[in-house]
């Protein structure tokens, strides 16, 4: 019964940390096509923000991808010690 809930548990939390990451991915690089254009067309650099700032988006998001896998490993470590 108890490995049941511990599944359960498991896949809910699984479950919840992919649509963590989804967002993480989306909204930064959302913002960036948003606003660079806008920037581009300020400053006529024909493309080279929007560039940019994609790729900035991008390296944000893995940052806080890799933050978050290190939180995930240590909880999942000091779980298995109890």
């Amino acid at each position: 019964m108890e490995k049941e809930n511990i599944k359960k548990i498991t896949g809910t939390k699984i479950f919840i940390l992919a649509i963590q990451l989804a967002f993480i991915f989306a909204i930064p690089a959302a913002i960036a096509s948003i606003f660079a254009p806008t920037v581009d067309s300020y400053f006529k650099t024909g493309g080279l923000f929007t560039g940019i700032l994609l790729v900035l988006a991008f390296v944000i998001s893995w940052v806080i991808v890799i933050f978050k896998y290190k939180k995930a490993t240590k909880e999942i470590e000091t779980n298995k010690e109890k």
